[in-house]
């Protein structure tokens, strides 16, 4: 259960990685909220523009702290920061949670922080409130205690906005820091407006449809058949969930659910054989965590059954309650290996999600062996 602090109390924060999470209620008169975060000395400032880590700068030298961006929804917006704490360089004895805003803090509603750790539990949560004319923010700040790191909620306000936040660390700054431009970046998926979508490796389609409501509970199929009659092969379906970018949550046979039963993977057939989905996992996306942001869809093989013993390998999304199927993609190829990434499902603006077949091999016993791969390629096609 997660310690709820008002400000100025402190917790002990026993994780190796911490994601801090600010969210806020959007609206039409609401300015947009940045987070940041500061590597500070002991001598409370920075040693850089290097250790000041914000939506410009995503990232420090040491790959301790990570701006992992910003996650829409129409309840919600929320920013993220992440530190592996074990990364943190000993010099560096706090590290202050931040945030600037385009407009004073007092009209942004339901200002909160809150600590997750590496495997998505929550630790901390902080209400911050009392908020005026302020444009930026310490939110809160974790820091060394001994061999141990703590974390304050702090909640103290700058009228001079990220310039104002970045000075007073010991960052010397001329103007506010403007927003990067937007990178020019693939065309968009198309949507489910013409119903039933086939799926090619790599290409993507947005889940909605114009005109109805966001589709929020789904069933990913997986199906296979062995490539000679009367064989049995046994595989396993699973889901890895992606949080600031990295592995939180697994979901496979050794767990068959997570986020308080937001995802659940069916039951096991151990043949291979017989018509409909092999395996089935349901997710409801309206109840996952704001920070995950990607789920990747594997197949794996427990024991030595390569792909290539595989034929009519898919997967298909369907929705829940119907049980239509919207997106299908067959994989048409095989290699010599125990393992495939099928597809992954990203959030993207307004909470609206988009599925992209993948259909990438490698060698991996279960869904968690997928785990490093399913990093780096998120990381590529991002």
């Amino acid at each position: 259960m997660a310690q709820i602090l008002a400000k100025g109390q402190n917790v002990p924060v026993r994780a190796s990685v911490v994601h801090a999470v600010l969210s806020w209620q959007p609206g039409p008169s609401v300015p947009d909220v940045d987070v940041s975060a500061l590597l500070l000395t002991g001598a409370g400032r920075v040693r850089g523009d290097g250790d000041f880590v914000y939506y410009n700068q995503a990232g420090h030298a040491s790959g301790s702290v990570r701006h992992a961006g910003k996650r829409t929804d129409p309840r919600w917006l929320a920013d993220t920061v992440s530190v592996t704490l074990g990364q943190v360089e000993p010099v560096v004895e706090r590290i202050v949670v931040a945030a600037s805003a385009e407009g004073a803090f007092g009209r942004v509603p339901g200002l909160t922080l809150c600590l997750y750790d590496e495997a998505h539990a929550e630790l901390v949560r902080f209400a911050v409130a009392g908020a005026a004319t302020e444009t930026s923010m310490v939110l809160g700040e974790l820091y060394r205690r001994g061999a141990e790191w703590k974390f304050r909620a702090v909640g103290q306000g700058f009228d001079n906005g990220l310039a104002g936040l970045a000075t007073a660390f010991g960052i010397q700054v001329d103007d506010p820091p403007a927003p990067p431009a937007p990178a020019a970046g693939p065309p968009a998926p198309v949507n489910l407006d013409k119903g039933r979508m086939m799926l090619r490796k790599n290409e993507s389609v947005s889940l909605v449809k114009t005109g109805a409501p966001p589709l929020v509970r789904i069933r990913m199929g997986l199906g296979w058949d062995p490539a000679k009659a009367g064989r049995s092969i046994d595989l396993d379906a699973g889901v890895i969930t992606f949080v600031g970018g990295q592995p939180a949550v697994t979901v496979y046979f050794g767990r068959k659910t997570g986020y308080d039963g937001a995802i659940k993977l069916s039951g096991d057939n151990q043949s291979g054989r017989g018509e409909g989905d092999d395996e089935q996992i349901r997710v409801a996306l309206d109840l996952l965590p704001v920070e995950v942001h990607a789920l990747v869809f594997t197949v794996n093989s427990y024991g030595s059954h390569k792909f290539t013993a595989i034929r009519r390998a898919y997967c298909r999304l369907l929705e829940d309650r119907s049980g239509n199927e919207l997106v299908r993609f067959d994989l048409t190829q095989s290699e010599p290996s125990t393992g495939v990434l099928m597809a992954v499902l990203r959030r993207g603006p307004a909470g609206v999600w988009t599925m992209q077949a993948l259909g990438v091999f490698q060698d991996g016993r279960k869904a968690e062996d997928m785990e490093p791969l399913a990093t780096r390629l998120l990381a590529v096609t991002a």
